[in-house]
This record gives C-alpha cells, structure tokens and sequence, in this order.
C-alpha cells in the first residue's frame, strides 16, 4: 500500500485530503506543521508527501529543504497545495523539485490525488 503524507495545518482541509487519499487506497500519515513534518517524514518514510507553504513552526518550503538535505537521494515525490502563489516560492518550490504546486483555490482534491497516483505509478518499473 503507498502511503502518503499530508502536512498542512488547516485541520479541515488536513482531513479532507486525508480521507480522499484513504478512499483511494493509500495509508496516510498526517502534520500539523513543517517541524511535525519533517518528523512524521522520517519516522514513517512515505511515498509522496502533500505540504502547505504557510504553516507554523516551520513553513512547507523549509520543510522540504530540509528533507531534502537529510535525505539528498530520496526520490520522494513532493506537491504542494498552497495559497500563496508568491513567484518567490513557486521558484524556490520548483529549485526543491516538486512535482507540482497548486494554488487551493484551482485544484479539486481529487485532482491531487491523481496527480499522486500517476507520479508513483510512472516511477515505479514494469
């Protein structure tokens, strides 16, 4: 079963994700925020990780970059679902290599859950 992480701090948009994920069959690990994150990420090592930009303790951005840092050859898929379309962090974003990031007005949540499933079903060998 792939599991994925959800890290926002927004609890009803948290569960939301959450039991759409689980209604398609992931196992899912959720973070209040970025500190709880990058905890949650080590300990239970998922196979994609859903994050908010703004979060407190540690934003979603710092999060990652320091995922990234502990973890350099992880191919951890990472998307981002944030209100904040600021090019500042859609640039740093994509210099951390998300596969996507999306701004919580535009995509529905099922969407992200697709976009998921097909990043780790390609990753995946045949």
């Amino acid at each position: 079963m792939k599991k994925v992480l959800i890290a926002e701090d927004d609890t009803l948009l948290r569960t939301v994700l959450a039991n759409q994920f689980a209604l398609s069959g992931f196992e899912v690990v959720t973070a209040q925020n970025g500190e709880e994150g990058v905890e949650m990420y080590f300990s239970e090592k998922p196979d994609a990780v859903v994050l908010d930009v703004m979060m407190p303790k540690k934003s979603g951005l710092e999060m990652m970059e320091e995922i990234r840092a502990m973890a350099p050859l992880a191919t951890t898929p990472f998307v981002i679902l944030s209100n904040s379309n600021e090019l500042e962090h859609v640039a740093r974003a994509a210099d951390s290599g998300v596969i996507a990031y999306l701004i919580k007005s535009d995509p529905q949540i099922t969407a992200v859950v697709n976009l998921i499933n097909e990043h780790l079903n390609k990753a995946k060998p045949v």
